[in-house]
């Protein structure tokens, strides 16, 4: 056990981002946490309890108990396997100390146990906040007692277990058994099939509901009566079983259940440990650990091609080639610029008989029902958001990684390669957030001015926040990292930027709305002074990063 307990330290260690070397740093780092914990992740949760509140409440009248508090937790343990199943893979079998610890005598299964322990706290960690702000909203709409609090405190900590162990099961399984899977790009691969195609069943599964009356189908989903929750308590019983232990029905029914969610729990993690102690080993023979943090010999086949060109398309292709040819950061980076138009054609779909986009069409080309104001706030909140969720500012200085000598010992000035790495962040950003200003402009006839307005708007709020987040990022890189998903996954500069943005936002989207509504300012002067407000603040973030960021990556130790 307590070889266990030093591994799980170590593990967590070595995942952990660690602090700044400057004082300095340090407490704008601790000020940056408090700030976005306090403005960002409390409210998140307060919104996610209310969303809990108001679904549970509207379904209690028509008999509905749990259905509410289910719906959210089915979503949070989804999300733990698709992002769940990258990081355990990369733990349990792609991380740089493995070398090490296998020549130690340490049983196959006490190893695996720690990596997997290690990974569900660091993937726990952004949960609880949500889960708990879920169970609160429960709490409030159906009352509570202290035995249902004890039991969801425990469920906030523990949710993810199920999820987790799947993602290791599924992950020991396949080193052992598959000869494909033997390096770290053939599992990427592998685990982009299984997100495509998770996203494809949801399409597709939303995609019937089009059809379905709304009033029926949520008397149906009040009653348990529906075909996506069955499908769902077969995979995830935990969900089902800790909502009923918190639900009101009795002492009784309440303890039943929590033990039988226990149990599953411990069933869930006891078969990843059996297999870990008979099959980790054999997965790990024989595989390729690639050290694709180490891009020294791509890097020098692009300076090599590179070297007629000049010191700014030398860069560019450099940073074109480690993005697009680097799974880890293609997938979160890139491909998540043409993901999010998929959930805008999911609610198009959803509106079914509704025809709610018909009439906000109708009701924009009328003027009527502040709808200019709405698309105008809308394209401020996905340009701003969308850019911050990619992460390619707000991970630019740490994807360099151990390769960081590489920025400081060429040639080119700090400030080219910062505007480069800035260049393709607003490059790749504002193609998606374009291509749906465009059409959305085509649909409700918005006309070349406005579009223009719209186009300019977004692009001035990704270059706010891809500036914004590659200071952020200089101010303490992630550069020690084995595999390229934890330099994106354990990065606290992207929580910052995610953050910060989200905070600018609001105020912005406030200040538009309070002016729209108070003193009557038409939307067209609205957009302007977006514009200007929003350039002002470009020429702010971009001169502290000529001069801040620059000297970061000067002090940075290589």
């Amino acid at each position: 056990m307590s070889t266990y307990k030093n591994l799980v330290k170590v593990f967590i260690t070595a995942l952990s981002m660690g602090n700044p070397d400057k004082k300095k740093k340090r407490i704008f780092y601790k000020l940056a946490g408090f700030i976005i914990v306090s403005i960002v992740m409390i409210p998140c949760a307060v919104l996610v309890g209310a969303i809990v509140y108001g679904i549970t409440s509207a379904l209690r009248q028509l008999g509905g108990n749990i259905e509410g508090i289910s719906l959210i937790l089915y979503l949070i343990t989804i999300f733990s396997v698709i992002f769940g199943i990258n990081v355990i893979f990369s733990v349990l079998y792609f991380s740089s100390d493995t070398e090490y610890l296998l020549p130690l005598p340490i049983k196959p299964s006490v190893l695996s146990a720690a990596k997997f322990t290690a990974a569900f706290l660091g993937e726990n960690i952004m949960q609880v906040v949500i889960v708990l702000g879920a169970f609160i909203g429960y709490f409030l709409a159906m009352g509570f007692s202290v035995t249902n609090c004890i039991f969801a405190i425990a469920g906030v900590f523990t949710l993810p277990l199920l999820p987790m162990a799947y993602c290791g099961i599924i992950s020991i399984l396949v080193m052992s058994f598959s000869s494909i899977f033997k390096n770290k790009k053939a599992v990427n691969k592998l685990t982009t099939v299984l997100l495509l195609a998770v996203i494809v069943m949801i399409i597709v599964g939303l995609s019937s509901l089009r059809n379905v009356e709304l009033d029926e189908y949520i008397l149906n989903f009040a009653k348990g009566n529906n075909s996506l929750s069955n499908i769902l308590n077969i995979i995830f019983p935990t969900v089902l079983l800790l909502a009923n232990s918190i639900s009101n029905v009795s002492i009784t029914s309440s303890i039943i259940s929590f033990v039988l969610y226990l149990l599953v729990n411990i069933i869930a993690v006891s078969i990843f440990i059996i297999l870990g102690h008979f099959l980790y080993l054999k997965g790990l023979v024989g595989i390729n650990v690639q050290k694709t943090s180490n891009n020294k010999k791509d890097i020098n086949k692009v300076i090599n091609s590179s070297k007629v060109r000049t010191q700014k398309l030398s860069y560019f292709r450099k940073e074109i080639t480690i993005l697009f040819k680097t799974q880890a950061f293609l997938m979160n980076c890139i491909l998540i610029n043409i993901i999010w138009p998929v959930f805008l054609y999911i609610i198009v779909m959803l509106q079914g008989k509704t025809n709610f986009l018909e009439g906000f069409i109708n009701s924009y080309k009328n003027n009527t029902n502040n709808t200019h104001l709405w698309v105008l706030i809308g394209v401020v909140l996905i340009a701003l958001l969308v850019t911050a969720l990619n992460s390619l500012g707000s991970s630019a200085i740490t994807r360099e990684g151990k390769n960081i000598f590489f920025m400081k010992y060429i040639p080119v000035p700090y400030m080219t390669q910062i505007n480069v790495k800035a260049f393709i962040s607003i490059m790749i950003s504002f193609i998606g957030v374009f291509i749906y200003i465009v059409i959305s402009s085509i649909y409700l006839d918005a006309g070349i001015l406005n579009t223009l307005l719209y186009c300019l708007v977004s692009l001035c709020a990704i270059i706010f926040v891809t500036y914004l987040g590659i200071y952020l990022d200089s101010v303490n890189p992630k550069l020690t990292w084995d595999d390229e998903l934890s330099a994106l996954r354990e990065n606290y500069n992207i929580f910052f930027n995610m953050g910060f943005s989200m905070i600018f936002t609001l105020a912005l989207c406030g200040a538009i709305c309070l002016l729209y509504f108070l003193c009557n300012i038409p939307v067209i002067a609205l957009s302007i002074s977006s514009l200007i407000i929003l350039m002002i603040c470009d020429i702010i973030v971009y001169n502290i990063t000529k001069v801040k960021a620059v000297k970061n990556i000067i002090e940075l130790n290589c």
